[in-house]
């Protein structure tokens, strides 16, 4: 049975993507490959945008778990760093000034 959302985008595609579809699916034509991304380390995704592996830790940074280690698709970390959610966190961060609360001065020693 067709969904709701196949037959919406069905009847919104242009005459040359519709066409498109039909070739791919008789297998006439075979389907756009998508470039395959791959899983980057912390360490890799540290060296490529100057933050630290803890930095994306504390940040939140999209991941995903394998082997029991965060990977990242350097695409989504991009994304992420640019998206209004972070631009809050930085916001939040500043105004408390990246301090933990109830942290205290410590005396300077001369």
């Amino acid at each position: 049975m067709l969904s709701n959302e196949f037959l919406a985008a069905a009847m919104s595609a242009t005459s040359d993507r519709l066409t498109q579809a039909f070739r791919i699916l008789r297998g006439e034509e075979a389907a756009p490959a998508k470039p395959v991304e791959r899983f980057m380390t912390a360490s890799e995704v540290a060296r490529q945008t100057g933050l630290s592996r803890t930095t994306l830790w504390r940040w939140n940074v999209p991941s995903y778990e394998l082997a029991g280690k965060p990977r990242y698709r350097i695409s989504e970390v991009m994304a992420y760093l640019d998206s209004p959610a972070f631009k809050e966190v930085v916001a939040a961060g500043k105004a408390n000034r990246w301090k933990k609360e109830g942290a205290k001065k410590r005396p300077c020693k001369t």
